[in-house]
């Protein structure tokens, strides 16, 4: 299945960041987290194009048949 493996590669690229708080903290501890998983894909190489790559593979997965 398409959407799985581009589900797959998108959490590959967060490996390594905690993002435990999304679940568990508070507005303002969830709120300061995007500002760090941005941080860890853009220290990746040419991890912003890759994020932005596959989760637009995996949004037209998800989509296919959608529109009809």
């Amino acid at each position: 299945m398409v959407a799985l493996r581009e589900y797959e590669i998108c959490r590959g690229l967060f490996h390594g960041f905690d993002y435990s708080k999304w679940k568990n903290g508070k507005g303002d501890e969830q709120l300061s987290l995007l500002n760090w998983a941005q941080e860890h894909i853009l220290l990746q190489e040419d991890g912003k194009q890759r994020l932005l790559q596959t989760v637009t593979r995996l949004s037209q997965s998800l989509c296919t048949g959608c529109a009809q």
